[in-house]
Parts: C-alpha cells; structure tokens; sequence
C-alpha cells in the first residue's frame, strides 16, 4: 500500500526576510561575548557595484599596511565583512511593521562547516523625531550621504560601479545588547539557504532629508516577508 507524500516539497523552505516578534521567539543567555563586532581598522575602502536599484557597496579585499580587517564572531564562527546594502522600507517586519529601511553588512564566514556561508547583521533605521536622537540621526544621514554620491556617481558614469569610497561601518551599529538570532536565505536572486540572520530591534535615527535623498538615489526594493516554516527565532533580551 503506497502512501502520498502530503507535502509539495521536499522540506520546509528556510527563506527570509521573516516577521519578528519579540513574544514568539526564544529566549536564550547567551554569554556576554557571543556576539563580538571589530571594526577598529575602519574606514574601508570600496565601490558601489551592481545592478541599478541594487548596488552593494563592495569592500577592497586588500588592505592597507597594518589595518585589521572588519571581523565579527559568533560563538565560535568567525566571519569577515564583504559587502553592505541597503532596503527602503525595511525587509524584515519587527512586531508587525516595517521600519523606513534596513542595512544588511554580510560577513563571509571563514573555513564554514555547519551549513551557513554568510552571517547577515540587519540594522533597521527610521527617521529621527526626539531631540536626543538628532546627533544620531545626523551621523547615519552623512554616511548615506557619501553612499548616496557613490551611487550617483556610478550612474553619471553609466558604470556598474563607482569609486573608490572609505565607509565607517561603525556607524551601522545601533549597540549590540539587543538582538534576534534566525536561520535564512539571501532576500535576492538566488535566495540561497546559507545565512545566518542577526537582527538589532533598535533601530537607528536618521533625518528626513537624508531618508529623502537615499530614497531618490540609493532605493532597493524590500522582498515580501516569507513563513516562518519548522524554524526557532532566538533572541537574546527579555
């Protein structure tokens, strides 16, 4: 007697972006240095390279005598910081909404051996009202002020690319106490189920015109959030 296979596939798709939410994920005490980001060697060089509507700031894999390369640990996995872009409105949904954008930073994962390629930090960013957030606010809109060049700069060229650029990717990090933990994909072509996803719930300021600018110049579409599927989502923080 045969039995049909009630599924459609083969295994349950582990595809991101997800929505977040702090009461259905997992709570676990991680220790005080799981999670460790060193960029002391900033700013680094690189160009903004891709398609039209979703360029990659790419980092020069060379370095300059006696710089330290951009690291981040994991437990025990070590990667390194290739590339970073960028979604207007956010990809992932935190408690139910969208933020005004997101920064993926992609760290290729050295000598990898547990199925993952690319760990993934998603920073959400949102447009700046308090008064304490304005120095915030101000520091993230110059950043994306030179990636907002960069990209028109490889326009005007009729280039894939554009540069040389030096970024801070410290910039990029809102504080690393709060944090969810997933298994995912890549949210492009060819959504490949190799990333790690890290991704901050505080979300950093940005000014209106800033958000105005990089909408106007450096837009990258968000993909749909996708089903959560047979997955734990961790988090850190009560």
């Amino acid at each position: 007697m045969s039995v049909k296979n009630p599924f459609p596939f083969d295994h349950w798709p582990q595809q991101s972006p997800i929505k977040l939410f702090t009461a259905d994920a997992l709570f676990v005490d991680f220790p005080a240095d799981h999670l460790r980001i060193d960029y002391s060697g900033a700013p680094y060089q690189g160009a903004f390279e891709g398609e039209s509507g979703h360029k990659n700031f790419v980092l020069d894999a060379n370095l300059s005598s006696g710089q330290s390369p951009p690291i981040l640990t994991l437990g025990r996995v070590k990667a390194r910081l290739v590339k970073i872009h960028l979604h207007t409105p956010s990809e992932h949904d935190l408690e139910g909404k969208d933020h005004d954008g997101e920064v993926h930073l992609i760290h290729q994962i050295e000598n990898p051996t547990t199925g993952s390629e690319l760990i993934v930090l998603g920073v959400f960013f949102a447009k700046s009202t308090a008064k304490k957030s304005a120095k915030a606010g101000a520091e993230l809109t110059e950043f994306f002020e030179t990636w907002t060049a960069g990209v028109k700069a490889a326009k005007r060229l009729g280039k894939s690319s554009g540069g040389p650029v030096a970024i801070d990717p410290n910039l990029l990090l809102p504080g690393l106490d709060k944090w969810f933990q997933y298994e995912g994909s890549l949210t492009s072509e060819p959504y490949n189920e190799f990333v790690t996803w890290v991704v901050f719930p505080t979300p950093l300021g940005i000014t209106s015109d800033g958000l105005k600018k990089l909408k106007a110049e450096a837009h990258q579409p968000e993909r749909p959030t996708q089903d959560i599927n047979r997955r734990y989502v961790l988090r850190n923080f009560r």
